[in-house]
């Protein structure tokens, strides 16, 4: 990393310092001038912009310059930090394999927070009274040392009680350790300080959810009502709507979502509509055929961009299931049975209704044991009180009575059981060991889960309802922590919010080498002989009732008769997941196609993700999370000069401290290659291996290996 040193240190000289240990900003007794904090906000967005295009030797120029103008500007710090360390992480070679990359970069993670710790004690010593010194310092530290987080976030606070980013940080710390009274207090001060802050409305109204229902609706609907050009209005009527249980008021919030915050415009509108679809779908067909058709016209000025793919193809599944239906209503059974059965489903779609469609469908040609073997698969693959009503219909007018369907499920779950090794792990309470084969009699789902994971807490308080409703005789949590940096966190958050799991120690290569988890959290039911039965996905929403209906067909018959399990129940076995299209598509080719030895060439790689997904950038600022990546394969004859990585874009997660930089919808990634002077003519295949993580809103799915092959002619000279 001797070369990022060097155009790091450079930069410090440029802005007007001889050394990173001699130079901090200047700033009157009084603060910043208005003239200056417009000129430091003006050069903050220059960064921002030179970021996006990747361009990070500008951006942490422009940031500099930032906090020179204003030393109290926190999002200049913030993103110095981001760009400097994205900086350094640019100089890595391209030529690695997955070790050596992940080996170098930590070294250059380690390399920076060194440069920057210096830097910024240096400006600390030499502006004392600056709070947004000692608040950056406790930047930092995260991730690293988390008594110097809150011992110079304290700091800073000391010196400005002002400082909302101050309490923002504390907060955090609050909620992985446990302490929700305090981190809505904290959360409540950083509004106060900085009352004209969506993202600090929006984050004291979320934190409201499981505390205080009622004023957690109040506050989102103030956040939307006060901010109505920000995506956190939009994203706070999003989720206010996703966790409102009654249809009617969900409907109702999705509606009032596209009305104040057009679709087309904001992203997470964009993603209300999709459940507002899915919603329409039940009851309401024409106003769901609408919807897709006013999408499809919102998105036609990218027609090959996946939101326009995705509504098309919505739009054309939805035709295909009004059509279906009014095929039945004729008595033409059999068109409608092969209509259907050539519909594809798109991604992100319920289906249920398209489900009970095809079945009625073959049941009036004359084919009910074909309804019913049609519904079974989906009983056990995606359940839901409709599919399961249905397939009990059909297997009624079969002669099956509740007990045989039962079985019809369970054997399917048995087709798909795997046998585990009976690993062991020791207990955070009292240090004892415990092996999977102590809790056989049970079914048990292992959660791997780490503390500072925002997806993971937002599931726990959903587990925690399941366990109470089916522990712990016949259903127990192993939560496995997969960060053993994050250890000291593990039971005082735990116990804060009053979480009964099995808190057991763990790590990253045990979770990824035994059970391919890599995106957190990811879940695992087994049954009451230990064996993996289903991975499943998030815990959120409809997804907790699908979860209660796994566990009840995994509970011995004895739990039946206690009343525990519902007459016809369906869990969701692997072969399912691995049937599912990936979440992303990649198509390369090279220009000039054709060329001589001793000549370069550019490989353009597309990456296509299915709509409301994106792909973690090449540099993530988040740790826990896999940047894109592409590993190209040794091809004799061929030097691989440079990957380059387009700009990012930012996205704000309800999850996430600060915005995170991601590829939307897709991404155009190039590599330069050369041909060696004396490589043989012919043709030659370049390939090589693209690693993406693709996350939604709720999850991030374990990465893919995505295969990139493209062939080249070379022409002697």
């Amino acid at each position: 990393m001797r070369i990022g040193k060097v155009i790091f240190a450079t930069l410090i000289i440029a802005g007007g310092c001889l050394a990173a240990a001699s130079c901090a900003p200047e700033v009157a007794d009084d603060g910043p001038s208005s003239d200056a904090v417009a000129a430091s906000k003006a050069s903050y967005e220059e960064g921002e912009r030179a970021f996006r295009e990747r361009n990070a030797a500008d951006a942490v120029t422009h940031f500099r310059a930032a906090i020179e103008l204003d030393p109290n500007n926190t999002q200049a710090h913030r993103m110095f930090i981001f760009a400097s360390q994205d900086l350094d992480r640019s100089e890595i070679s391209a030529e690695l394999d997955e070790d050596a990359r992940n080996a170098a970069m930590k070294a250059a993670a380690d390399e920076s927070f060194e440069n920057l710790l210096a830097l910024y004690e240096e400006w600390s010593q030499g502006s004392p009274d600056i709070a947004a010194y000692k608040w950056a310092i406790g930047q930092l530290y995260m991730y690293r040392d988390y008594d110097k987080v809150r011992q110079y976030t304290n700091e800073a606070l000391a010196l400005d009680p002002g400082l909302a980013d101050g309490y923002s940080t504390l907060a955090l710390m609050a909620d992985v350790s446990g302490d929700k009274n305090r981190e809505l207090e904290l959360l409540k001060k950083a509004v106060e300080a900085a009352p004209d802050s969506p993202d600090k409305a929006f984050y004291y109204a979320a934190s409201l959810h499981q505390a205080d229902p009622a004023l957690w609706r109040e506050k989102s609907l103030e956040v939307a009502e006060r901010f109505p050009e920000s995506e956190r209005g939009a994203q706070s009527l999003y989720w206010l709507a996703y966790r409102t249980g009654d249809r009617d008021e969900r409907i109702s919030i999705y509606e009032h979502l596209r009305t104040a915050y057009p679709p087309e415009e904001f992203d997470w509108s964009g993603s209300g509509m999709t459940q507002l679809a899915n919603l329409y779908s039940e009851s309401q067909p024409e106003k769901a055929l609408a919807l897709a058709e006013q999408m499809v016209a919102a998105t036609a000025e990218e027609p090959d961009g996946w939101s326009a793919t995705h509504w098309n193809e919505r739009l054309a599944f939805q035709q295909n299931v009004m059509k279906g239906n009014e095929l039945i209503a004729n008595g033409q059974y059999q068109l409608a049975v092969e209509l259907l059965q050539d519909t594809t489903i798109p991604r992100f779609v319920d289906a249920n209704v398209f489900h009970e469609t095809r079945a009625r469908a073959l049941d009036g040609a004359g084919q009910t044991a074909e309804a019913y073997e049609y519904l079974l698969p989906l009983a056990a693959t995606e359940p839901t009180e409709r599919v399961r009503g249905a397939a009990l219909f059909y297997a009624v007018k079969l002669g099956k009575d509740n007990k045989t369907v039962r079985a019809d499920i369970r054997a399917v779950l048995d087709e798909g059981a795997e046998e585990l090794e009976d690993y062991s792990f020791e207990r955070y309470d009292n240090g004892e060991r415990v092996s999977l084969s102590d809790f056989r009699g049970k079914v048990v789902l292992l959660n791997f889960w780490y503390p500072f994971c925002g997806p993971c807490r937002g599931e726990n308080p959903e587990l925690q309802k399941v366990l109470e409703k089916y522990g712990p005789e016949g259903f127990e949590i192993l939560a496995l922590n997969v960060h053993p940096e994050e250890d000291e966190f593990v039971l005082p958050y735990a116990n804060g919010n009053g979480f009964d799991f099995i808190q057991l120690r763990s790590d990253m290569e045990f979770a990824q080498s035994e059970f391919q988890a890599r995106g957190m959290p990811t879940n695992f039911l087994l049954d009451i002989e230990g064996r993996k039965v289903l991975r499943l996905p998030p815990i959120a929403g409809t997804q907790v009732r699908t979860l209660e209906l796994q566990i009840e067909s995994l509970l011995p018959e004895k739990s039946a008769a206690d009343g525990l399990v519902s007459d016809l129940v369906a869990p969701d076995p692997e072969q399912a997941e691995n049937e599912e299209p990936g979440h992303a598509g990649v198509i390369a080719s090279v220009d000039p196609r054709e060329l001589q030895a001793g000549t370069q060439a550019l490989m353009t790689i597309e990456l296509d993700l299915v709509p409301g997904t994106h792909a973690n950038s090449d540099s993530p600022t988040d740790s826990a999370l896999i940047p894109t990546t592409f590993f190209p394969d040794s091809v004799e004859g061929v030097v691989w000069e440079q990957v380059i990585y387009p700009r990012p874009t930012e996205v704000i997660e309800w999850y996430s401290v600060d915005p995170l930089p991601v590829f939307e919808d897709g991404a155009v990634i190039q590599a330069r290659l050369s041909v060696d002077e004396d490589a043989v003519p012919g043709k030659l295949d370049v390939s090589g291996q693209l690693r993406i993580q693709v996350c939604d809103a709720d999850y991030c799915y374990p990465p893919e290996r995505v295969p990139v092959t493209a062939a080249i002619t070379v022409i002697g000279q």
